[in-house]
């Protein structure tokens, strides 16, 4: 292979890259993708550079921005360039005549102007693709870094207002001149977060301490954890131990972090890093106030002021819910907004938070703004996931399905998952126009923001380094909220706000270096954003409001697994307890511990594939909505509601039901009176008659959730494969989210011949009220319920029978659990499953941790058949549900596949055992 400047010198040539693509069906949406193929154990995406060795269809772009869209991927370990062997299963390219010049072989002759001429001649004409070039992420990045910095003018674009001082631009070689002294323009290019060039440009520096701190420096930015460790770990300077201490914080491992801060001696000229990564720390661990002191000290000035305004605007937004602060939301937009003012090395991430923050609070135009500032520095799969799903809330319908098919090239399963959230009736017409778009777009030079050398005196090119301001931000009142609780364990995952993305995956780091690139970040989107992992606490969120109506409004979630097992004496199994927990799965469910020894970056992972192999590690998909993942409510206007095809047939109906009752029908408890004795009248006389029951069960449930919607401010979430019965209603509180089925309670009207007593709706209503205006922590359950054998209510009961039953039909579907009995034979693959599967000591992916859910309702369903057991106290995560047996004997049977996953317990030994006691019981 050439040398590395060969490679760098070629790609200056080259006048577009191009990527061969295959078809994939998601939902009846046909999905244009770039086939991953694998050699020797790791998974490559191939590029070629002259579209002219492909055939129809490929992707052709520019080749900064293509090799950015590379660096993004989170599937690939290594980028294959002009290979032989591209297509999956190791298939012959598809490989056509043209001039190959401009392969890694040839000369680089052409003109970057222009695009080459293509053949005219049909069919292959037998030539090569010329000397393959395979690069991992950090060599990848260095060759953005080095055309970003020599290509000169029209190598890209930066935000506007972002635009630096150059390098004299040589027009004799079209190339920028080589700085004089690489390390300072290293530090310059980091301070203006071009962490790409950055990075290049450290590496042109002479080898030492100062400048292997800046290439650390720039890895960190870049995610590449464990090349940044590997740099520094023999470094014990204080501000070396500073940066590793910040590696480590942000993949997790606040005790090691705490510690090495620890270790640096007062006086050491390192005091406001240190304050800044210990006022970080304390924001991890939720406590927001003391955090926010910190930053606002700093904030006054300093080096660091940027990544202190930073933290301010975090630390604010978590005190709003925190302390009923009322100016808490006004200041974290405020501080938002003074980060922004100039650039920083972590300009990219305050972009991409700012635009959760304000999707949260309503603020759609803040937000789209904000994420097209962080997709212009870091176009990463989350942000440009995230800036989807903004322009959806905004209609914009034909630009989100743009951003979703492009981003399909690289992730295909998480660009099917943000098809559903797409209109059902526009979405093939969508996509089938934004991939015609995107495979008919033609690279052209992109034409930097920045003047010309020539235009500026001196031949430099200068140019403002203000930031864009943000829409002028009103000031917002947030109603009083009631006091969280402080969970007992914080969550790495449970603050929507502030969750994964911003570090390594499993809580690690350790001394060996991983293989290919760094630690890659993770998308977990739904309808709100997912965001970094930069607080870990399961006590404050926010969720999107309706600003002109409401205000701000702020959410939360918790729900952590117990902390001990549950002994035995009647109790069968527990729950997980006492296990650390890996950002990779849902903090509720994770089990696994981590490695207390380890010390550097975690080695990136392959995802779980679509046949459920290998569910332990790092999964890059979107994580959309299902029934346990967080879900925003808002606060929704009568007009929102019109639009929704399920809740617009409300008025309607209760203009009908006031023409036939003769009396005024309000949406309140006297309305659900009023719907309750509608369907007895429907039920008692259309015996007969199922398509008119059927209608008055949909009218009623609309009004049901109606009712709620506007009482308790529920969102309704509407699956597409799933009845409406089926369908969750979210209630978001400060310290809890509640799920409940309120359709199901009208639904089940059709499975049975008998009514229920009357008032039923009333009692179910005066139970949500009850539930959510609990304290939290105030209902018993897990171990601790089945010892003081305290039952969950009748109506929390049958919200755990809809969701079992929800999950049962999924797993029907799934080709991993659809063949999975759900008797003793069934368990028996259970179990083999998850000995197979998943191994003690390695977290699983989020797909891992899907299919293990699905896998402890099967037990459960197993139980019930089996042995007559029913569901006892269902409070918290379903991994803390229990069940009871006639003989009065307490399991947990989602617990219990948690686990026998994490510790390979048997589970036959189980059910015999539970066998025997049934045999016992019966023979009395």
């Amino acid at each position: 292979m050439s040398s590395f400047s060969g490679i760098i010198d070629n790609f200056l040539s080259f006048f577009e890259l191009a990527a061969p693509l295959s078809e994939k069906d998601s939902g009846g949406i046909g999905l244009f993708t770039i086939p991953l193929y694998e050699d020797k154990g790791s998974h490559l995406l191939p590029a070629f550079t002259d579209s002219r060795l492909l055939r129809q269809p490929f992707v052709a772009r520019a080749p900064l921005e293509f090799l950015k869209l590379f660096f993004h991927s989170q599937t690939a370990d290594f980028f294959s360039f002009n290979s032989s062997t591209c297509a999956s299963g190791n298939a012959p390219p598809k490989l056509v005549g043209g001039n190959l010049s401009r392969s890694f072989g040839g000369p680089a002759e052409h003109n970057t102007s222009k695009a080459p001429e293509k053949d005219s001649g049909p069919g292959p004409k037998g030539r090569d693709a010329g000397a393959e070039v395979r690069l991992d992420r950090q060599q990848l990045s260095l060759l953005i870094g080095a055309i970003e910095t020599l290509a000169g003018p029209t190598s890209g674009t930066l935000p506007q207002g972002y635009l630096l001082p150059m390098e004299p631009y040589a027009a004799e070689t079209g190339k920028v001149a080589a700085p004089a002294d690489p390390a300072k323009a290293a530090e310059i290019a980091l301070a203006q977060a071009r962490t790409h060039s950055a990075h290049y440009l450290a590496s042109l520096a002479p080898a030492g301490p100062q400048t292997d701190f800046i290439k650390a420096s720039a890895l960190a930015e870049l995610d590449l954890y464990q090349e940044a460790y590997d740099l520094l770990k023999g470094d014990k300077s204080p501000r070396a131990i500073c940066l590793l201490a910040e590696i480590h914080r942000r993949t997790g491992n606040q005790r090691n972090a705490r510690e090495l801060l620890g270790s640096i001696p007062p006086n050491a000229g390192q005091d406001r890093k240190k304050n800044l990564e210990t006022a970080w720390l304390e924001l991890e661990e939720g406590k927001f106030i003391e955090a926010q002191r910190m930053f606002r000290t700093m904030a006054d000035g300093g080096n660091d002021r940027q990544e202190a305004l930073f933290g301010l605007a975090m630390a604010a937004a978590g005190t709003v819910s925190e302390t009923e602060n009322p100016t808490g939301l006004n200041e974290a937009a405020v501080a938002f907004e003074a980060a922004l003012e100039n650039p920083s090395k972590m300009s990219a991430r305050i972009f991409f938070y700012a635009g959760n923050f304000f999707l949260r609070c309503g603020r759609t135009a803040h937000a789209e703004a904000c994420y097209r500032e962080s997709a212009r520095f870091s176009p990463s799969i989350q942000v440009r996931a995230n800036l989807a799903l903004t322009l959806l809330k905004e209609h914009k319908l034909e630009e989100a399905a743009a951003i979703t098919a492009e981003i399909a090239f690289t992730e295909p399963a998480s660009a099917g998952r943000l098809i559903n959230q797409f209109p059902k009736d526009k979405v093939i017409g969508l996509f089938k126009n934004a991939f015609l778009s995107l495979l008919k777009a033609k690279p052209e030079p992109v034409v930097a923001d920045n003047a010309r050398p020539d235009d500026n005196a001196g031949g430099h090119r200068h140019a403002s380094v203000r930031g864009p301001r943000l829409p002028k931000t009103d000031s917002v009142t947030p109603p009083p909220i009631s006091e969280p609780a402080t969970p007992a364990t914080p969550s790495p995952s449970s603050n929507p706000l502030f969750e994964a993305g911003d570090g390594a995956k499993d809580g690690q780091v350790r001394e060996r270096p991983a293989t290919g690139s760094g630690v890659p970040e993770e998308t977990t989107v739904s309808l709100e954003p997912a965001a970094p992992k930069m607080v870990k606490s399961s006590k404050n969120t926010f969720r999107q409001i309706d600003s002109a109506k409401e205000g701000a409004r702020h959410t939360a979630l918790a729900g952590n697994l117990p902390a001990e097992d549950v002994v035995a004496g009647g109790l069968h199994t527990a729950p997980a307890g006492n296990l650390s927990r890996s950002s990779d799965g849902p903090a509720e469910h994770n089990i696994y511990k981590a490695q207390e020894e380890a010390s550097g970056p975690a080695p990136k992972g392959r995802g779980l594939s679509a046949s459920g192999s290998g569910g332990h590690s790092n999964a890059p998909d979107i994580q959309l909505q299902t029934f346990t993942d967080t879900i925003m409510a808002s606060s929704i206007s009568q007009e929102e509601t019109k639009k929704d095809s399920f809740l617009s047939r409300v008025f309607t109906f209760a203009s009908d039901l006031e023409n036939e009752f003769g009396e005024k029908i309000y949406f309140n408890s006297e309305g659900l009176t009023q719907i309750e004795r509608k369907l007895r009248l429907t039920f008692g006389a259309a015996k007969n008659k199922p398509q008119e029951k059927l209608d008055t069960v949909r009218d009623c449930s609309a009004f049901l959730c109606y009712v709620l919607q506007e009482r308790f401010k529920g969102r309704l979430i509407k699956f597409q494969d799933f009845d409406p019965w089926g369908w969750p209603m979210i209630f978001e509180r400060p310290s809890a989210k509640i799920t409940s089925y309120p359709i199901e309670r009208v639904w089940r009207l059709l499975w049975h011949d008998a009514l229920p007593d009357p008032g039923w709706l009333i009692q179910y209503l005066c139970y949500l009220e009850e539930t959510i205006n609990a304290a939290p922590g105030s209902r018993t359950q897990g171990a601790a319920a089945a010892r003081s054998k305290i039952m969950s209510h009748a109506e929390k009961i049958i919200e755990a029978q809809t969701e079992h039953k929800c999950v049962l039909i999924m797993t029907s579907s799934l080709g991993e659990t659809s063949h999975i009995e759900t008797d003793r034979t069934g368990l028996m693959k259970l179990e083999q499953i998850l000995k197979n599967t998943f191994h003690p000591g390695i977290a699983p992916t989020t797909d891992g941790w899907k299919l293990l859910r699905c896998y402890g309702h099967l037990l459960a369903e197993i139980m019930a058949k089996d042995f007559k057991a029913s569901w006892y106290n269902v409070e918290g995560n379903d991994g803390l549900w229990s069940m009871q047996t006639p003989w009065k004997t307490f399991i947990f049977p989602i617990g219990k596949i948690y686990k026998a996953a994490s510790s390979g317990e048997n589970l036959a030994e189980y059910y015999d055992t539970l066998a025997d006691e049934k045999r016992r019981y019966t023979a009395q």
